[in-house]
Protein backbone atom coordinates (compact mmCIF):
# COMPACT_ATOMS: atom_id res chain seq x y z
CA UNK A 1 0.00 0.00 0.00
CA UNK A 2 1.43 3.61 -1.16
CA UNK A 3 2.01 5.30 1.99
CA UNK A 4 -0.70 8.35 2.15
CA UNK A 5 2.05 10.48 4.55
CA UNK A 6 2.79 12.72 1.70
CA UNK A 7 -0.37 12.88 0.77
CA UNK A 8 -1.49 14.52 4.06
CA UNK A 9 1.27 17.35 3.77
CA UNK A 10 0.07 18.03 0.36
CA UNK A 11 -3.48 18.68 1.51
CA UNK A 12 -2.18 19.92 4.76
CA UNK A 13 -0.43 22.72 2.51
CA UNK A 14 -3.53 23.19 0.39
CA UNK A 15 -6.19 23.55 3.40
CA UNK A 16 -3.80 25.98 5.20
CA UNK A 17 -3.25 27.67 2.07
CA UNK A 18 -6.68 28.73 1.56
CA UNK A 19 -7.94 28.84 5.47
CA UNK A 20 -5.16 30.52 7.01
CA UNK A 21 -4.64 32.68 4.12
CA UNK A 22 -8.15 33.88 4.57
CA UNK A 23 -8.03 33.83 8.46
CA UNK A 24 -5.42 36.41 8.24
CA UNK A 25 -7.04 38.47 5.78
CA UNK A 26 -10.07 39.60 7.52
CA UNK A 27 -7.67 42.56 8.47
CA UNK A 28 -8.46 43.89 5.09
CA UNK A 29 -12.00 44.35 5.61
CA UNK A 30 -11.82 46.63 9.24
CA UNK A 31 -12.08 49.90 7.11
CA UNK A 32 -14.63 48.99 4.76
CA UNK A 33 -16.50 47.79 7.25
CA UNK A 34 -15.89 51.01 9.44
CA UNK A 35 -17.00 53.01 6.59
CA UNK A 36 -19.93 50.88 5.57
CA UNK A 37 -22.24 50.95 8.79
CA UNK A 38 -20.57 54.11 10.06
CA UNK A 39 -18.63 52.62 13.24
CA UNK A 40 -15.79 53.24 15.29
CA UNK A 41 -12.60 51.06 14.81
CA UNK A 42 -13.10 48.59 17.90
CA UNK A 43 -16.24 47.37 17.04
CA UNK A 44 -15.11 46.82 13.25
CA UNK A 45 -11.88 45.43 14.40
CA UNK A 46 -14.27 42.86 16.13
CA UNK A 47 -14.83 41.26 12.59
CA UNK A 48 -11.76 39.18 12.31
CA UNK A 49 -11.15 39.29 15.94
CA UNK A 50 -13.93 37.04 16.15
CA UNK A 51 -12.81 35.21 13.18
CA UNK A 52 -9.68 34.34 15.15
CA UNK A 53 -10.88 33.55 18.18
CA UNK A 54 -13.72 31.30 17.40
CA UNK A 55 -11.23 29.48 15.33
CA UNK A 56 -8.96 28.63 18.12
CA UNK A 57 -12.29 27.79 20.05
CA UNK A 58 -13.86 25.51 17.64
CA UNK A 59 -10.35 23.57 17.39
CA UNK A 60 -10.86 22.12 20.53
CA UNK A 61 -14.20 20.93 19.16
CA UNK A 62 -12.44 20.15 16.19
CA UNK A 63 -9.84 17.36 17.78
CA UNK A 64 -12.57 15.74 19.83
CA UNK A 65 -14.65 15.20 16.50
CA UNK A 66 -11.72 13.66 14.92
CA UNK A 67 -10.55 11.44 18.36
CA UNK A 68 -14.53 10.16 17.92
CA UNK A 69 -14.99 9.89 14.42
CA UNK A 70 -10.82 7.61 14.52
CA UNK A 71 -12.40 5.59 18.00
CA UNK A 72 -15.14 4.12 15.77
CA UNK A 73 -13.27 3.91 12.61
CA UNK A 74 -14.97 6.73 10.23
CA UNK A 75 -12.93 9.08 8.75
CA UNK A 76 -11.60 12.29 9.84
CA UNK A 77 -12.71 13.81 6.61
CA UNK A 78 -16.10 14.71 7.80
CA UNK A 79 -14.69 17.09 9.93
CA UNK A 80 -12.42 19.26 7.35
CA UNK A 81 -15.44 19.01 4.58
CA UNK A 82 -18.34 20.49 7.54
CA UNK A 83 -15.42 23.10 8.12
CA UNK A 84 -14.92 24.28 4.45
CA UNK A 85 -18.73 24.32 4.29
CA UNK A 86 -18.64 26.50 7.46
CA UNK A 87 -16.17 29.34 6.13
CA UNK A 88 -18.64 29.11 2.48
CA UNK A 89 -21.63 29.94 4.50
CA UNK A 90 -19.82 32.71 6.86
CA UNK A 91 -18.93 34.29 4.06
CA UNK A 92 -21.73 34.63 1.78
CA UNK A 93 -23.63 35.39 4.49
CA UNK A 94 -21.85 38.21 5.95
CA UNK A 95 -21.92 39.93 2.53
CA UNK A 96 -25.64 40.15 3.14
CA UNK A 97 -25.39 41.52 5.93
CA UNK A 98 -27.25 44.79 6.79
CA UNK A 99 -25.89 45.39 10.58
CA UNK A 100 -22.63 44.98 12.17
CA UNK A 101 -24.10 42.86 14.54
CA UNK A 102 -24.97 40.06 11.65
CA UNK A 103 -21.79 40.60 10.41
CA UNK A 104 -20.10 39.47 14.02
CA UNK A 105 -22.66 36.36 13.88
CA UNK A 106 -21.67 34.86 10.77
CA UNK A 107 -17.96 35.89 11.98
CA UNK A 108 -18.45 33.03 14.03
CA UNK A 109 -19.20 30.47 11.32
CA UNK A 110 -15.92 31.58 9.68
CA UNK A 111 -13.94 30.89 12.61
CA UNK A 112 -15.21 27.53 13.44
CA UNK A 113 -14.96 26.91 9.36
CA UNK A 114 -11.02 27.38 9.83
CA UNK A 115 -11.14 25.60 13.81
CA UNK A 116 -12.48 22.45 11.27
CA UNK A 117 -9.75 23.05 8.92
CA UNK A 118 -6.58 25.45 8.90
CA UNK A 119 -6.13 25.04 13.05
CA UNK A 120 -6.58 21.07 13.16
CA UNK A 121 -4.56 19.95 10.36
CA UNK A 122 -1.86 20.24 12.47
CA UNK A 123 -3.06 17.12 14.54
CA UNK A 124 -3.14 15.16 11.86
CA UNK A 125 -0.21 15.58 10.31
CA UNK A 126 2.28 14.72 13.32
CA UNK A 127 0.72 11.64 13.77
CA UNK A 128 2.30 10.37 10.10
CA UNK A 129 5.67 11.10 10.59
CA UNK A 130 7.44 10.12 13.90
CA UNK A 131 11.41 11.01 12.36
CA UNK A 132 11.53 14.44 11.42
CA UNK A 133 8.41 15.41 12.91
CA UNK A 134 9.25 19.28 13.08
CA UNK A 135 10.24 19.82 9.73
CA UNK A 136 6.90 17.43 8.13
CA UNK A 137 4.66 19.69 10.15
CA UNK A 138 6.56 22.71 8.89
CA UNK A 139 6.20 21.43 5.80
CA UNK A 140 2.56 20.84 6.08
CA UNK A 141 2.05 24.55 7.51
CA UNK A 142 4.03 25.86 4.51
CA UNK A 143 0.05 26.58 2.90
CA UNK A 144 -0.33 28.87 5.64
CA UNK A 145 2.92 31.60 4.31
CA UNK A 146 1.59 30.52 0.42
CA UNK A 147 -1.93 31.72 1.94
CA UNK A 148 -0.76 34.84 3.74
CA UNK A 149 1.01 36.00 0.56
CA UNK A 150 -2.20 35.01 -1.93
CA UNK A 151 -5.00 35.82 -0.11
CA UNK A 152 -4.19 39.44 0.68
CA UNK A 153 -3.01 40.43 -2.58
CA UNK A 154 -6.41 38.80 -4.73
CA UNK A 155 -8.95 40.36 -1.87
CA UNK A 156 -7.41 43.75 -2.74
CA UNK A 157 -7.19 43.45 -6.27
CA UNK A 158 -10.61 42.29 -6.32
CA UNK A 159 -11.90 44.89 -3.78
CA UNK A 160 -10.20 47.56 -6.50
CA UNK A 161 -11.97 45.61 -9.12
CA UNK A 162 -15.10 46.05 -7.97
CA UNK A 163 -14.63 49.66 -6.51
CA UNK A 164 -16.81 51.81 -8.57
CA UNK A 165 -16.71 56.23 -8.23
CA UNK A 166 -14.22 58.53 -7.50
CA UNK A 167 -14.31 58.17 -3.22
CA UNK A 168 -11.28 56.08 -2.39
CA UNK A 169 -12.30 53.20 0.64
CA UNK A 170 -10.88 54.76 3.80
CA UNK A 171 -11.81 56.23 7.22
CA UNK A 172 -12.28 59.69 6.11
CA UNK A 173 -15.10 58.87 3.51
CA UNK A 174 -17.44 57.36 6.39
CA UNK A 175 -20.31 59.73 5.49
CA UNK A 176 -20.09 58.50 2.10
CA UNK A 177 -20.30 54.43 2.59
CA UNK A 178 -21.38 53.79 -0.73
CA UNK A 179 -17.27 53.68 -1.30
CA UNK A 180 -16.69 50.79 0.46
CA UNK A 181 -19.64 48.62 -0.80
CA UNK A 182 -17.28 46.33 -3.05
CA UNK A 183 -16.34 44.51 -0.13
CA UNK A 184 -19.91 42.62 0.04
CA UNK A 185 -19.29 41.06 -4.02
CA UNK A 186 -15.65 40.38 -2.75
CA UNK A 187 -16.75 38.31 0.16
CA UNK A 188 -19.62 36.36 -1.96
CA UNK A 189 -16.86 35.15 -4.43
CA UNK A 190 -14.15 34.17 -2.10
CA UNK A 191 -16.34 32.21 -0.08
CA UNK A 192 -17.59 30.43 -2.49
CA UNK A 193 -14.30 29.31 -4.52
CA UNK A 194 -12.60 28.81 -0.96
CA UNK A 195 -15.54 26.30 0.26
CA UNK A 196 -15.76 24.35 -2.96
CA UNK A 197 -11.54 23.61 -2.31
CA UNK A 198 -11.83 22.95 1.34
CA UNK A 199 -14.18 20.36 0.42
CA UNK A 200 -13.13 18.59 -1.99
CA UNK A 201 -9.51 18.62 -0.93
CA UNK A 202 -10.69 17.38 2.89
CA UNK A 203 -11.66 14.23 1.12
CA UNK A 204 -7.85 13.01 1.46
CA UNK A 205 -7.60 13.56 5.25
CA UNK A 206 -7.58 10.30 7.30
CA UNK A 207 -5.26 9.48 10.36
CA UNK A 208 -2.87 6.14 9.92
CA UNK A 209 -3.60 2.35 10.52
CA UNK A 210 -2.17 0.91 13.16
CA UNK A 211 1.18 0.40 12.61
CA UNK A 212 0.97 2.19 9.06
CA UNK A 213 3.48 4.79 9.63
CA UNK A 214 5.95 2.85 11.92
CA UNK A 215 6.38 -0.25 9.14
CA UNK A 216 7.42 2.89 6.89
CA UNK A 217 9.57 4.41 8.66
CA UNK A 218 11.06 1.41 9.65
CA UNK A 219 11.69 0.18 6.13
CA UNK A 220 12.84 3.44 5.02
CA UNK A 221 15.67 3.83 7.39
CA UNK A 222 16.74 0.94 7.13
CA UNK A 223 21.01 1.48 6.56
CA UNK A 224 20.64 4.74 7.77
CA UNK A 225 22.50 5.19 11.54
CA UNK A 226 22.80 9.08 11.16
CA UNK A 227 22.96 10.60 14.70
CA UNK A 228 20.20 13.07 15.60
CA UNK A 229 21.20 16.47 15.87
CA UNK A 230 17.94 17.96 18.14
CA UNK A 231 17.79 17.33 21.77
CA UNK A 232 14.16 17.20 21.71
CA UNK A 233 13.58 15.05 18.69
CA UNK A 234 16.39 13.24 19.35
CA UNK A 235 14.23 10.16 20.85
CA UNK A 236 12.05 10.12 18.42
CA UNK A 237 14.63 8.62 16.04
CA UNK A 238 15.90 6.60 18.60
CA UNK A 239 12.69 5.10 18.30
CA UNK A 240 13.46 3.36 15.57
CA UNK A 241 17.19 2.40 16.13
CA UNK A 242 16.92 0.96 19.48
CA UNK A 243 16.31 -3.22 20.10
CA UNK A 244 15.20 -5.18 22.81
CA UNK A 245 18.58 -5.35 24.14
CA UNK A 246 19.26 -1.21 24.01
CA UNK A 247 20.59 0.18 27.16
CA UNK A 248 20.05 3.68 27.87
CA UNK A 249 22.14 5.45 30.18
CA UNK A 250 20.07 6.51 33.77
CA UNK A 251 16.60 5.53 32.20
CA UNK A 252 17.72 1.64 32.32
CA UNK A 253 13.61 1.38 33.22
CA UNK A 254 12.22 3.05 30.64
CA UNK A 255 14.07 1.86 27.45
CA UNK A 256 11.08 -0.01 26.25
CA UNK A 257 9.49 3.86 25.73
CA UNK A 258 13.06 4.50 23.23
CA UNK A 259 12.21 1.00 21.24
CA UNK A 260 10.23 1.12 18.09
CA UNK A 261 6.80 2.64 18.03
CA UNK A 262 5.88 -1.65 17.99
CA UNK A 263 7.91 -2.97 20.55
CA UNK A 264 6.68 0.24 22.74
CA UNK A 265 2.59 -0.68 21.96
CA UNK A 266 3.10 -4.10 23.06
CA UNK A 267 4.96 -3.53 26.31
CA UNK A 268 1.99 -0.54 26.91
CA UNK A 269 0.06 -2.06 30.14
CA UNK A 270 4.09 -2.51 32.27
CA UNK A 271 6.28 -0.18 30.67
CA UNK A 272 5.01 3.33 29.49
CA UNK A 273 2.56 4.95 31.83
CA UNK A 274 -1.03 5.83 30.08
CA UNK A 275 -2.26 9.24 30.64
CA UNK A 276 -5.37 10.28 31.26
CA UNK A 277 -6.43 13.58 29.88
CA UNK A 278 -6.15 14.91 32.78
CA UNK A 279 -2.71 13.76 34.18
CA UNK A 280 -1.88 15.38 30.45
CA UNK A 281 -2.79 18.48 31.30
CA UNK A 282 -1.49 18.79 35.04
CA UNK A 283 1.88 17.76 33.16
CA UNK A 284 4.80 20.74 33.32
CA UNK A 285 5.12 20.89 29.38
CA UNK A 286 1.19 20.96 28.76
CA UNK A 287 1.21 23.59 31.71
CA UNK A 288 3.51 25.77 30.09
CA UNK A 289 2.77 25.59 27.11
CA UNK A 290 -0.99 26.34 27.95
CA UNK A 291 0.21 29.47 29.99
CA UNK A 292 2.56 30.65 26.86
CA UNK A 293 -0.16 29.91 24.41
CA UNK A 294 -2.90 31.96 26.32
CA UNK A 295 -0.08 35.09 27.32
CA UNK A 296 0.99 35.12 23.20
CA UNK A 297 -2.04 34.83 22.17
CA UNK A 298 -3.01 38.45 23.25
CA UNK A 299 -0.73 39.94 20.97
CA UNK A 300 0.23 37.46 18.16
CA UNK A 301 -2.81 38.60 15.91
CA UNK A 302 -3.04 42.10 16.35
CA UNK A 303 -0.36 42.90 13.71
CA UNK A 304 -2.39 41.14 11.21
CA UNK A 305 -5.76 42.57 11.94
CA UNK A 306 -4.34 46.38 12.40
CA UNK A 307 -1.64 46.61 9.37
CA UNK A 308 -4.10 47.71 6.65
CA UNK A 309 -5.52 50.03 9.37
CA UNK A 310 -2.34 51.10 10.71
CA UNK A 311 -1.60 51.56 6.99
CA UNK A 312 -3.86 54.43 6.10
CA UNK A 313 -2.71 55.82 9.71
CA UNK A 314 0.19 56.85 8.81
CA UNK A 315 -0.81 57.99 5.05
CA UNK A 316 -0.14 55.16 2.93
CA UNK A 317 -2.23 53.82 0.55
CA UNK A 318 -4.53 50.42 1.34
CA UNK A 319 -2.75 48.67 -1.10
CA UNK A 320 0.70 48.92 0.62
CA UNK A 321 -1.34 47.12 3.99
CA UNK A 322 -2.02 44.58 1.53
CA UNK A 323 1.26 44.19 0.52
CA UNK A 324 2.56 43.87 3.95
CA UNK A 325 0.19 41.20 4.95
CA UNK A 326 1.23 39.50 1.50
CA UNK A 327 5.03 40.24 2.53
CA UNK A 328 4.08 38.61 6.18
CA UNK A 329 3.10 35.45 3.67
CA UNK A 330 6.01 35.73 2.29
CA UNK A 331 8.21 35.42 5.43
CA UNK A 332 6.16 32.74 6.78
CA UNK A 333 6.66 30.77 3.71
CA UNK A 334 10.54 31.10 4.00
CA UNK A 335 9.77 30.52 7.78
CA UNK A 336 7.94 27.00 6.68
CA UNK A 337 11.29 25.71 5.07
CA UNK A 338 14.46 27.26 6.96
CA UNK A 339 12.83 26.94 10.62
CA UNK A 340 12.48 23.10 10.32
CA UNK A 341 16.46 22.95 9.59
CA UNK A 342 16.77 25.63 12.60
CA UNK A 343 14.93 23.53 14.44
CA UNK A 344 16.65 20.39 13.58
CA UNK A 345 19.86 22.13 15.03
CA UNK A 346 18.51 23.97 18.14
CA UNK A 347 15.69 21.90 19.20
CA UNK A 348 11.95 22.99 18.90
CA UNK A 349 11.96 24.49 22.19
CA UNK A 350 15.14 26.56 21.57
CA UNK A 351 14.16 27.81 18.35
CA UNK A 352 10.42 28.53 19.44
CA UNK A 353 12.22 30.71 22.08
CA UNK A 354 14.39 32.65 19.72
CA UNK A 355 11.23 33.46 17.36
CA UNK A 356 9.33 35.00 19.64
CA UNK A 357 12.21 37.05 21.17
CA UNK A 358 12.58 38.29 17.66
CA UNK A 359 8.96 38.70 17.12
CA UNK A 360 8.71 41.36 19.85
CA UNK A 361 11.55 42.78 18.67
CA UNK A 362 9.27 43.51 15.75
CA UNK A 363 6.35 44.41 16.74
CA UNK A 364 8.61 47.19 19.42
CA UNK A 365 9.92 48.35 15.60
CA UNK A 366 6.40 48.80 14.23
CA UNK A 367 4.47 51.90 15.35
CA UNK A 368 7.73 54.03 13.56
CA UNK A 369 7.39 52.52 9.85
CA UNK A 370 5.94 55.21 8.01
CA UNK A 371 7.55 54.56 4.61
CA UNK A 372 6.47 51.40 2.48
CA UNK A 373 9.77 49.95 2.41
CA UNK A 374 9.97 50.08 6.47
CA UNK A 375 6.43 48.35 6.88
CA UNK A 376 7.19 45.76 4.21
CA UNK A 377 10.74 44.93 6.18
CA UNK A 378 9.08 45.13 9.23
CA UNK A 379 6.49 42.69 7.98
CA UNK A 380 8.67 40.39 6.43
CA UNK A 381 10.47 39.51 10.28
CA UNK A 382 7.22 39.35 12.00
CA UNK A 383 5.90 36.99 9.54
CA UNK A 384 8.89 34.59 9.46
CA UNK A 385 8.55 34.36 13.37
CA UNK A 386 5.04 33.91 13.98
CA UNK A 387 5.34 30.58 11.74
CA UNK A 388 6.74 29.16 14.76
CA UNK A 389 3.43 29.78 16.73
CA UNK A 390 1.00 27.18 15.28
CA UNK A 391 3.53 24.33 14.29
CA UNK A 392 6.65 24.17 17.16
CA UNK A 393 4.47 23.95 20.22
CA UNK A 394 2.67 20.72 18.76
CA UNK A 395 6.06 19.59 17.67
CA UNK A 396 6.42 19.59 21.01
CA UNK A 397 3.53 18.12 22.91
CA UNK A 398 3.86 15.49 20.13
CA UNK A 399 7.34 14.60 21.03
CA UNK A 400 6.30 15.06 24.88
CA UNK A 401 3.20 12.62 24.87
CA UNK A 402 2.99 11.02 21.53
CA UNK A 403 3.67 7.92 23.53
CA UNK A 404 1.41 8.34 26.46
CA UNK A 405 -1.34 10.17 25.90
CA UNK A 406 -2.03 8.68 22.28
CA UNK A 407 -5.66 7.88 22.01
CA UNK A 408 -6.50 12.14 22.50
CA UNK A 409 -3.66 13.62 21.31
CA UNK A 410 -6.10 15.18 18.63
CA UNK A 411 -8.41 16.43 21.94
CA UNK A 412 -4.63 17.68 23.46
CA UNK A 413 -4.03 19.60 20.65
CA UNK A 414 -7.26 20.92 20.74
CA UNK A 415 -7.13 22.49 24.16
CA UNK A 416 -4.09 24.14 23.66
CA UNK A 417 -5.07 25.66 20.47
CA UNK A 418 -8.46 26.44 22.23
CA UNK A 419 -6.45 28.20 24.48
CA UNK A 420 -5.47 31.25 22.70
CA UNK A 421 -9.11 32.33 22.41
CA UNK A 422 -9.18 34.85 25.29
CA UNK A 423 -6.25 36.67 23.31
CA UNK A 424 -7.31 36.48 19.81
CA UNK A 425 -10.40 37.71 21.21
CA UNK A 426 -9.65 40.36 22.69
CA UNK A 427 -6.23 41.28 22.16
CA UNK A 428 -6.86 43.10 19.16
CA UNK A 429 -9.83 44.93 20.50
CA UNK A 430 -7.50 46.41 23.20
CA UNK A 431 -5.02 47.69 20.42
CA UNK A 432 -8.00 49.34 18.76
CA UNK A 433 -9.14 51.12 21.94
CA UNK A 434 -5.45 51.96 22.86
CA UNK A 435 -5.61 53.34 19.11
CA UNK A 436 -9.12 55.48 19.69
CA UNK A 437 -8.02 57.57 22.89
CA UNK A 438 -4.32 58.20 21.34
CA UNK A 439 -5.02 58.54 17.81
CA UNK A 440 -1.67 55.95 17.24
CA UNK A 441 -0.56 52.55 17.55
CA UNK A 442 2.53 53.12 20.25
CA UNK A 443 0.71 51.98 23.02
CA UNK A 444 -0.65 49.08 20.96
CA UNK A 445 2.69 47.88 20.37
CA UNK A 446 3.73 48.01 23.99
CA UNK A 447 0.79 46.10 25.10
CA UNK A 448 1.62 43.71 22.63
CA UNK A 449 5.13 43.38 22.74
CA UNK A 450 4.18 42.98 27.01
CA UNK A 451 2.11 40.21 26.46
CA UNK A 452 4.70 38.37 24.27
CA UNK A 453 7.74 39.08 26.86
CA UNK A 454 5.22 36.97 29.20
CA UNK A 455 4.79 33.93 27.23
CA UNK A 456 8.35 33.65 26.13
CA UNK A 457 9.24 33.57 29.99
CA UNK A 458 7.04 30.42 30.44
CA UNK A 459 8.49 28.52 27.43
CA UNK A 460 11.83 29.14 29.26
CA UNK A 461 11.16 26.63 32.04
CA UNK A 462 10.20 23.88 29.52
CA UNK A 463 11.43 20.99 30.15
CA UNK A 464 12.72 18.14 27.04
CA UNK A 465 10.42 15.35 26.07
CA UNK A 466 13.53 12.95 27.35
CA UNK A 467 12.77 14.76 30.99
CA UNK A 468 9.60 15.11 30.60
CA UNK A 469 8.81 11.35 30.24
CA UNK A 470 11.00 10.70 32.74
CA UNK A 471 9.28 12.90 35.63
CA UNK A 472 6.04 10.54 34.56
CA UNK A 473 7.30 7.83 34.87
CA UNK A 474 8.45 8.91 38.29
CA UNK A 475 4.92 9.76 39.33
CA UNK A 476 3.69 6.67 37.86
CA UNK A 477 5.66 4.21 39.70
CA UNK A 478 4.63 6.17 43.14
CA UNK A 479 0.77 5.47 42.00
Amino acid sequence: MQYHGYFIVISSAIIQCVAVGLLFSMGLFVVPLEVTFGIDRYLASLFPSICMSTAFLSSLLAGFLQDRLSDHGLRVSYVFILGGLSIGVGMIGCSYAQTIYVVLMFATLIGIGVGFTGFSIAGVCVRWFHKHRSFALLLAMSGSGTGNFVCPLIIQALLDLFHRGENDCNSDSVIQSAACKEWRNVMRIVGFISMIILMFTSILMRLPQEGEVEEYESRMSKGDHSRPTSRDDSYTIRNEQLDDHAEISNVSDSASYFQSDEQALDTVSTDIPQLSIKQTCSSKTFILLAAYEIAFSFGYSNYFVHVQAFSESVGLSSSVGAMALSMTGVAMLFGNFTLGYISGIFGSIRTLQITMALQMISIIIWPHCTSEWSLLLVSFLYGYNAIALPSLPLAILSNSFDKTSRPYMMTIFGIIQASQTPGALVGPAIVSLLYDKQNNYNAGAAFTAGVMFIGNIAISFLPSPEAQFQSLLVQHRHV
